[in-house]
């Protein structure tokens, strides 16, 4: 038995250089207990070193590595959502060269109507404009004719009556854009219908962010 407690004392000794390695008598013999398992939150250090990092301190880490994480999820579903959301629709300025006498469909058009933009077609082999009846969204409409006086063409002059002719008239409808969320513009004669005797203006309404939601016109429109 002194040999067994010496043998006990020698293996206790070792197991203390050792630690997660046990001495467990059992039936008159020795046998090695397994080794305990890791704590998931306890860094190893090396043997006989007192240096061992304070479990409240690998929380306080594993807690900002969690906080970090989740701020990289957070900012990863922002920048999904933001390459999967739907652009919003551009600004469209349409001015006095937009459409002309020349375009194909639009002497076919009649105030209080609704129209397309000019769009290719390849019966025509060439831009055309298409009646659309205003229920359907169309993207333009004309509110009025403006007569423009005889005489010499002068490109110029002619736009500037146009706009301010068709201001007047956008004005007494809609009042503002700000207010109406509407903006407008005028086809004019070219020098080539000009002198075919065309003398006449047409006064068009638009929403510059997408199509018409019906007829644009108030009640109280001479035309309507």
């Amino acid at each position: 038995m002194r040999a067994v407690s010496q043998i006990i004392k020698r293996l206790s000794r070792d197991n203390a250089v050792r630690p997660g390695i046990t001495m467990t008598p059992f039936g008159g013999h020795l046998e090695l207990a397994s080794a305990p398992a890791r704590c998931a939150y306890h860094r190893p250090v090396p043997n006989g070193s007192q240096n061992q990092v304070p479990m409240n301190v690998v929380r306080q880490r594993h807690r900002r590595w969690s906080y970090r994480q989740k701020a990289a999820v957070a900012a990863s579903v922002v920048a999904l959502g933001m390459l999967f959301a739907e652009p919003a629709s551009p600004v469209v300025v349409k001015g006095d060269t937009f459409i002309t006498p020349a375009t194909t469909g639009i002497l076919d058009i009649e105030v209080t109507e609704c129209f397309d933009d000019p769009a290719y077609s390849r019966a025509a082999n060439e831009e055309v404009v298409r009646y659309r009846p205003c229920v359907e969204q169309a993207d333009n409409q004309a509110y009025g004719i403006v007569h423009v006086p005889d005489g010499l063409f002068d490109r110029d002059s002619l736009a500037a009556y146009a706009w301010e002719s068709c201001g007047r008239g956008f004005v007494h409808n809609w009042t503002s854009k700000d207010k109406s969320g509407l903006d407008y513009y005028p086809i004019i004669p070219t020098a080539e219908s000009w002198a075919d005797g065309d003398r006449d203006v047409m006064c068009v309404v638009y929403n510059p962010e997408g199509r018409l939601t019906g007829s644009a016109l108030p009640r109280h429109n001479p035309f309507g």
